[in-house]
């Protein structure tokens, strides 16, 4: 049987956009917290809107994209944090 075939050139391009638009909230001085949500908002609201689009498809795979690489930014942002706490004392 043949399973489903997975484009991972755009797959990661998708997380990389992601990733780029959660880092650029961050650097506008949002916490990465707020960055993610505000990152995976806007995506849900896109496929929320392509449903009501003719000849555009919708699914949940961008906004759980997106929040994976909130997530993963969120934790490396706290041990950096915590890192540098340390060298602090």
């Amino acid at each position: 049987t043949e399973g489903m075939n997975i484009n991972l050139e755009f797959l990661l391009s998708r997380v990389f956009v992601f990733a780029a638009l959660i880092w650029t909230l961050k650097q506008l001085n949002l916490s990465m917290r707020t960055a993610a949500i505000a990152v995976v908002a806007g995506v849900l609201t896109i496929e929320i809107v392509q449903l009501w689009q003719v000849g555009q498809s919708s699914s949940l795979t961008d906004p759980v994209l997106a929040l994976v690489m909130g997530v993963i930014m969120q934790l490396a942002s706290n041990e950096r944090n915590k890192k540098a706490r340390l060298l602090k004392r």
